[in-house]
């Protein structure tokens, strides 16, 4: 039977976001400098809109000045873009992305009150999406302080949603601590449950399960968290680690040709990202098995939504000298044991 998957053979088709470096190869098919005043970001994070399309959440983004030494104006807290069934060999190429009234740059969409002091609203950055019912939903961490590096404090990690495909967004009531276990939160569904991969602030601790009837997303006190022995609700500080070691930004998704579970993250451990597979969202979870590697400055590996049913996976990579995000492809070899 098969018990996990091994990636091999990652290849960076190519640009997202940014302008091409001199002598660069990539194609860049989004041109974001030009086309959305869009030089530099990160993250990307996807989620499956219906009939092919998708929405793709940024982090932090500047203008079309943004170069390598951190020069840039126009800060954003997060952008989003959207994308419609294409050939994914090809790169990812948008369809557009929510602008301005003005139609001039790509618009920032979860509101922060860009507190530099340390103390208050700093910036506020999406972790997972999804879709249900026809609304979608993101949720974000609100980031107090930035502290070295893949460290952070968060004052809570709350929701926003859009009944109109994205056009429009409101706040939601739903929110963890900022010392929450679910302080970043990824999403995926399966049959009538949310499942949540979730970590707290930063980048150096376990994972942590929670999961909900689709009904119940803004319904808080309907979560259940994993135990290490069953699913209870009301018991978010109770929720015991479904794999430790030092984990940042996870997405996660579902094969549906070997039922298994996947989750990438990055490890300031090794500083690949990584991928790890289960039978369960609780486990019993495999060791880390090496998605990308070599490049300085890697993190946010984030899954692209449709076609997790085969040998392909599809995702996005952010590199932190370029502050920029690149489209990834991998192959998966099935593992097999008893």
């Amino acid at each position: 039977m098969v018990i996990g998957l091994k990636p091999y053979n990652p290849v960076r088709i190519a640009r997202v976001t940014g302008n091409s470096l001199k002598g660069e190869t990539l194609p860049n098919p989004n041109q974001t400098a030009k086309n959305y005043d869009l030089g530099g970001t990160d993250l990307g994070i996807m989620w499956a809109m219906g009939n092919g399309r998708i929405g793709m959440f940024f982090g932090d983004t500047f203008g079309s000045d943004w170069t390598m030494d951190e020069n840039g104006n126009d800060w954003r807290s997060n952008v989003l873009a959207f994308a419609g069934k294409q050939d994914l060999n090809k790169g990812l190429k948008f369809s557009g992305m929510a602008m301005s009234d003005d139609g001039k740059k790509s618009r920032q969409i979860i509101y922060s009150q860009h507190d530099k002091s340390g103390n208050g609203d700093f910036t506020s950055i999406p972790t997972g999406a999804i879709r249900i019912n026809g609304v979608d939903y993101v949720s974000y961490m609100n980031v107090r302080k930035w502290e070295e590096s893949g460290q952070w404090k968060t004052n809570y990690s709350g929701m926003y949603q859009s009944i109109d495909d994205g056009k429009t967004w409101t706040k939601c009531v739903a929110q963890f601590a900022g010392d929450s276990h679910f302080a970043q939160t990824a999403f995926a569904q399966k049959d009538s449950y949310v499942y949540m991969v979730g970590i707290g602030s930063g980048r150096f601790g376990p994972a942590y399960a929670a999961r909900f009837l689709t009904k119940d997303i803004l319904n808080h006190a309907a979560y259940q968290y994993w135990t290490g022995k069953e699913w209870t609700t009301n018991d978010e500080k109770g929720a015991a680690s479904i794999f430790g070691g030092i984990v940042g930004e996870p997405s996660l998704a579902y094969n549906s040709k070997y039922h298994l579970w996947m989750v990438t993250y990055v490890s300031m451990k090794t500083r690949n990202i990584e991928l790890r597979t289960a039978p369960t969202i609780n486990g019993p979870w495999g060791d880390e098995q090496m998605l990308v590697k070599g490049f300085e400055g890697l993190y946010g590996g984030m899954i692209y939504p449709y076609g997790n049913n085969g040998d392909s996976l599809y995702f996005v990579i952010s590199i932190w000298p370029l502050y920029n995000v690149f489209w990834m492809k991998a192959e998966l070899r099935p593992v097999y044991g008893e």
